[in-house]
Order: C-alpha cells, then sequence, then structure tokens
C-alpha cells in the first residue's frame, strides 16, 4: 500500500478570538430574519484595526460596531444578518475580516439551516404499476405552521393527472392526485406545483412517478383507489 505525506499550511491565531466561536444561525424558517451578535477581541495589538468584512454570500451582511480598547485588547461587536430572502437550505459560509495587520487573515464561521415553510409528503409520489387504463388516487399532505391557502396547482400532464384542492386557510391541506394510465406500456414521470398565498417559499414541487405495463404482465389486481392518511 502506497503512503502519501500530506502538508498542511496555516496560522493559528491564539491573540484573535470570536464570542461566541462562530455565527450558529441553527435552523431558521424561510422568510424570517435572523441576527447574531459576536464580540471579535485582540489580545495583544493595542492599535489594532477591522478596516473591512467581506462576504461572497448576498444574504448576509454585518454592522460593525465602535472598538473598545483597553489593558491591551481591542474588542469589536459584530452583528451578523441573515436577511429575510435567503433561500432554503444548508447554509455554510464565512465573512472574511479584513485588518491593519497584513500577516494572517481573520475568518468567522456562519453556519444554520433555512428551512422552507410549505412541505409535501410524500416528497416524490409514487403512483404504482399500472395497467393501460387504470385509474389510482393517492393523497399529497402539505403543510405549514401558519394557516395558507392553495391558489392554484399546475400538472405537467393535465389530462393525466386530476388535483381536487378547496379554497381554505388551514395549517395542513389533503390534496387527492387521480392518476389514469396511458394505453401505452411506459414509464411516466410528471410534476406537480402547488402555489399558495405564503409571502417566501409558498411553491412547492412534487414528482410523480408511475409505471405503465401490459395488462398480462401486471401480477395481480391492484385496487382502483389508494388512499394515504397523514401521520399524526
Amino acid at each position: 500500500m502506497a503512503e502519501v505525506q500530506l502538508h498542511v499550511n496555516g496560522t493559528i491565531r491564539g491573540d484573535i478570538d470570536f464570542q461566541p466561536g462562530a455565527v450558529e444561525f441553527n435552523s431558521v424558517e424561510q422568510g424570517t430574519p435572523r441576527e447574531i451578535t459576536v464580540t471579535v477581541t485582540h489580545h495583544s495589538k493595542p492599535d489594532w484595526k477591522i478596516n473591512d468584512i467581506r462576504s461572497i454570500n448576498e444574504h448576509l451582511e454585518v454592522e460593525m460596531g465602535e472598538p473598545t480598547r483597553k489593558n491591551g485588547n481591542v474588542n469589536y461587536p459584530l452583528t451578523v444578518r441573515l436577511k429575510g430572502d435567503a433561500p432554503p437550505g444548508l447554509l455554510q459560509d464565512q465573512l472574511n475580516l479584513v485588518t491593519n495587520d497584513s500577516t494572517a487573515n481573520v475568518a468567522l464561521m456562519v453556519q444554520g439551516n433555512v428551512v422552507p415553510p410549505l412541505t409535501v409528503s410524500p416528497a416524490t409520489l409514487f403512483l404504482g404499476v399500472l395497467k393501460p387504463g387504470q385509474t389510482v388516487t393517492k393523497q399529497l399532505v402539505v403543510r405549514s405552521k401558519k394557516p395558507f391557502r392553495i391558489q392554484e396547482v399546475e400538472c405537467t400532464n393535465g389530462e393525466a393527472l386530476q388535483v381536487n384542492v378547496k379554497d381554505e386557510a388551514k395549517t395542513l391541506h389533503l390534496i387527492p392526485v387521480t392518476f389514469t394510465a396511458g394505453q401505452t406500456p411506459e414509464d411516466v414521470n410528471e410534476v406537480l406545483k402547488i402555489h399558495t398565498d405564503l409571502p417566501f417559499g409558498g411553491v412547492v414541487i412534487c414528482p410523480c412517478k408511475a409505471t405503465i405495463k401490459a395488462a398480462d404482465t401486471v401480477a395481480g389486481t391492484a385496487a382502483a383507489t389508494t388512499v394515504l392518511k397523514p401521520a399524526e
């Protein structure tokens, strides 16, 4: 077995620390701004100064307060804000502090998870293995913490897929989805796009999949209607 020697170069800065050690937004609902204040301290350079703070993430902004200098220490309060327009997903970024000390760069880690306010279950709707012309109905569960209305459901194939929605505001909607198999054996991949009146993250997409096989190749006879109930 071959051995490879890996060299890692870096600078450990014992004279600079952050309190807390990183910006941890944890779980943030999409559309909700969040801010955290971090104190940056330099312990051995009384004239230390932060000239600029840079990030490639347009959904982050930083407000730097006036520094305090005491007993050889320099303290900067930094208020880091996650904007309300941040997209859903994991946030793993850093803020780069440009200072008057050219010996090393200073980076502050930023982490979090922007959670969409709207979820659909199941994430992918499997309609089953069907005979040509067979019809099956399954149910989607669409949830949010706040009451919402379903305004429209787009179907990539409006002839094969039919949905039934009610015009009412509530936190959980059950959407029956009815699929009618065509006459040609094939793998079916369609998409439902559900539009709601939520101001942020108000659209959710659900792929729908099915397989149509010739009648003599489908084992047994499936029930015409299958209903999935939401979890308690």
